[in-house]
């Protein structure tokens, strides 16, 4: 979960324009900082929030039905 989060890092090894010889490592949320502050792309920036959004549901959602499995209280 905290992977798909990860800004600051990337931001600061990459930088705001972003570095091309490093495309492959830009997270979903760098992506989302570049389509919608830097290129102006409100469209884009809002589909990739809705994304992420999803995807981590979909993980948030295994993990509950998946730790009733895992947990046994006693």
């Amino acid at each position: 979960m905290a992977a798909l989060q990860v800004f600051d890092s990337i931001f600061m090894v990459i930088g705001a324009m972003g570095n091309p010889a490093l495309p492959r490592t830009q997270s979903l949320v760098f992506l989302f900082y570049r389509q919608a502050f830097v290129e102006r792309n409100w469209g884009a920036g809002a589909t990739i929030v809705i994304i992420l959004l999803i995807i981590i549901a979909l993980i948030t959602t295994f993990q509950m039905i998946a730790q009733k499995k895992w947990v046994h209280y006693e």
